[in-house]
């Protein structure tokens, strides 16, 4: 299971590198998973250091306001 969430970690990092600051939703749409996955990993990297919140935040499809995250 580490694995799994390590990988996920990278990804999540490496499409922040790439395209800048991005909503959980947005790095959901790029990784295929579901933006609830992608958030318990945001929390991952932000403890570790590693991508924080931006200070942005932009509506959920469902309308409520969520971050948006980069990498440090």
């Amino acid at each position: 299971m580490r694995e799994f969430a390590a990988g996920q970690c990278a990804e999540i990092l490496a499409l922040l590198r790439k395209y800048g600051p991005m909503s959980p939703e947005q790095l959901a749409a790029h990784m295929h998973v579901d933006a609830y996955s992608v958030r318990k990993r945001t929390a991952d990297l932000e403890k570790a250091g590693k991508a924080r919140p931006n200070g942005m935040t932009v509506p959920t499809v469902s309308g409520r306001r969520q971050r948006v995250w980069e990498a440090c």
